[in-house]
């Protein structure tokens, strides 16, 4: 009997978290992870940086986490209309980056997100009804820059008790980067840092990894997260699952890698390159 009781409960509070939609009630970012316990999709934009394309794939494997259940992750140029009618669905980036983002505020009543609003490092977060089927749900994480994408991607990974109301306004703290702001400006100049990168977990089309040098890294901001943080995981993400036995990825595997860091300019402030692996194939990032 008891242990019914406690699967009772736990249908009970499944059921709250869902009805909102079925029953035609509000929904709030408290709803969150719930409403997107089953049929989930992350989407990202055509032009999506590095840094937006990392911060989506964290957000999918710890929405798996929370839920048991792993959220597909597709670029907008393979967002079809069936997809857009059957998912909830969680729309990522800026509005330079992911053109979906202009068909939502077109439909709804969405906070537009610009690049002058809410501004520099700033983002939204907002959840609504999918205007495609208002069975389902909406999540936009949405920046003015990337790094508002990271910063409202930041709440949904480690501070997700503090979601409240329908939107919610978020900003990257620049502390964090040890108070000294990523250059912007001019054209993109790079600092290169060789090491390696040892898988830690493989999660799908997702290899995880720790990246390891004995450069000494100049950029201040950077520097802070690798001295603070060694055991910090980036994303290796490929395009198709059978790309991981074309290059022989596995867990505690080692793969040359390079930190290129952003000394000027404003193209992607952080990314890894991989001379083994074709471009196309991959992409990987802070």
């Amino acid at each position: 009997m008891k242990g019914r009781a406690v699967g009772g409960i736990f249908v009970l509070l499944l059921l709250l978290a869902v009805a909102p939609l079925s029953c035609g009630g509000a929904i709030t970012l408290n709803n969150y992870p719930e409403l997107f316990r089953k049929d989930a999709m992350v989407v990202v934009g055509w032009n999506a940086s590095q840094v937006e394309l990392e911060s989506a794939g964290e957000i999918a494997a710890k929405l798996e986490e929370l839920t048991g259940n792993a959220p597909i992750v597709k670029n907008e140029t393979n967002l079809t209309e069936a997809n857009k009618t059957s998912y909830n669905l969680i729309i990522m980036g800026t509005p330079e980056s992911n053109e979906v983002l202009e068909q939502v505020y077109n439909l709804t009543n969405a906070t537009r997100v610009t690049e002058e609003y809410p501004g520099t490092y700033k983002g939204v977060l907002e959840i609504l009804r999918n205007p495609w089927n208002e069975n389902r749900a909406l999540l936009l994480v949405a920046g003015s820059d990337e790094w508002g994408v990271i910063a409202g991607s930041a709440i949904l990974l480690t501070e997700n008790e503090k979601l409240s109301g329908e939107t919610m306004m978020t900003k990257l703290n620049i502390s964090e980067m040890n108070e000294t702001e990523p250059p912007v400006g001019g054209d993109c100049i790079y600092s290169h840092y060789p090491g390696v990168a040892v898988v830690t977990r493989i999660e799908g089309c997702y290899a995880f990894f720790v990246f390891k040098t004995d450069q000494e890294i100049k950029e201040s901001w950077v520097q802070s997260w690798v001295r603070d943080e060694p055991g910090r995981e980036h994303l290796l993400s490929f395009v198709r699952l059978e790309d991981l036995d074309k290059y022989h990825i596995q867990v505690g595997g080692e793969y040359n890698c390079t930190l290129n860091v952003e000394t000027k300019g404003t193209c992607d402030p952080i990314f890894f390159g991989f001379d083994q692996f074709y471009q196309g194939d991959y992409c990987a990032s802070w």
